[in-house]
């Protein structure tokens, strides 16, 4: 996700995920100090201001505990484009 602003499915991962690191018993600044971004980036992805590579999605997401079939369903909605339709849909 490279644009850098909030739409409603970015806020709804956005909070999915953040509820996901403090049940993991992170707060903002240990994730980002253990994935090596900046805290400031952390928060503006969870509060839906920007997006995350996918190493650094699977990366957030492995470090608070998800296994690979919890992660599948948030990688998707991760890579869901913005109008909400893939391009298979299409097809």
């Amino acid at each position: 996700m490279s644009t850098d602003h909030s739409t409603a499915r970015r806020r709804d991962l956005g909070r999915r995920v953040a509820l996901i690191r403090q049940r993991a018993g992170f707060n903002a600044m240990a994730l980002a100090r253990k994935m090596g971004v900046h805290v400031p980036t952390l928060c503006r992805f969870e509060n839906g201001q920007r997006g995350l590579s996918d190493v650094k999605f699977i990366q957030y997401l492995t470090l608070c505990g998800l296994k690979p079939n919890e992660i599948e369903p948030l990688l998707a909605m991760h890579h869901t484009p913005e109008n909400g339709f893939h391009h298979a849909d299409f097809a």
